[in-house]
């Protein structure tokens, strides 16, 4: 059953892994865009022929994509409060099961002594 448990966990911790994988291709991607934005809008502000409608389309864009990357920085940070969850939970599987492990042991090591006492006549 612990084994079980500490597989499911496993299993929730991949995902969650995963997951946070995605996101941050996700904010580099948006962070890309951002950069190109900001790119195109410099590159308007040096041409002759920018127009401030077109600067102010640029600018708009740089805040959205800001606003993107707000958003999937949050959705970063539960993903990584959600791996911690199960890490925290992985750890206490582990050491409950080390302290089976030791109760088990010593309970072995009783009932050979028992066992060891008796004779056949």
């Amino acid at each position: 059953m612990v084994a079980e448990e500490v597989r499911t966990l496993a299993g929730k911790s991949a995902e969650e892994a995963k997951e946070t994988t995605e996101l941050l291709g996700e904010t580099i991607s948006a962070m890309d865009e951002s950069v190109s934005a900001a790119d195109a809008t410099a590159q308007s502000m040096l041409s002759p022929a920018g127009l401030a409608e077109e600067m102010d389309t640029l600018i708009g864009g740089i805040a959205d994509y800001t606003t993107q990357q707000a958003v999937i920085a949050e959705e970063i940070s539960h993903g990584i409060d959600q791996i911690s969850v199960v890490v925290q939970k992985n750890v206490s599987t582990a050491e409950f099961s080390a302290a089976a492990s030791e109760e088990l042991s010593a309970q072995a090591s009783s009932l050979k002594e028992l066992v060891s006492k008796f004779r056949l006549r």
